[in-house]
């Protein structure tokens, strides 16, 4: 009777165990024209910083390799119509792969970093923010107003 409570246990044991993920890392990429832009988070959502990014073609080949910056982001062009594959690698070992379907109708824009400043409802200060756009900063600023 003994060996059956052992091996109740080790069952319980063996089906109560799942797969940790509290740091794992994700990667998202999207193509905004003929520039293609990645994001690096944990689970958490923090986002992972100075990480190595790796671009390959459907083959395997290597095309591209660079880091994320201080908000896990990385960008570049790509001039190329066939679909990628982005593999980020973080710290610890943390392994993220992404395959990116590239649209070619997807319009070539101009994009350029737009700074900005946010105040949140209830924020009692500022905070200066920056994005990519493909339109011009009057055009911008007239869809907001």
């Amino acid at each position: 009777m003994k060996i059956w409570g052992y091996i109740i246990i080790c069952l319980i044991l063996c089906f109560a165990t799942h797969n940790a993920s509290a740091h794992k890392v994700n990667i998202f990429a999207f193509q905004e024209g003929n520039r293609i832009i990645c994001e690096g988070y944990f689970s958490d959502g923090s986002p992972s910083i100075d990480s190595i990014v790796e671009i390959y073609d459907i083959n395997g080949k290597l095309l591209l390799t660079g880091k994320t910056d201080k908000k896990g982001h990385f960008s570049f062009n790509y001039d190329s119509q066939d679909d990628i594959k982005i593999v980020l690698k973080a710290s610890m070992g943390h392994r993220g792969e992404f395959i990116l379907k590239i649209n070619p109708d997807d319009e070539t824009v101009d994009t350029k970093e737009i700074p900005a400043t946010l105040k949140m409802a209830g924020d009692k200060k500022n905070q200066e923010i920056s994005f990519v756009t493909g339109i011009d900063e009057k055009k911008f600023i007239e869809i907001l107003e």
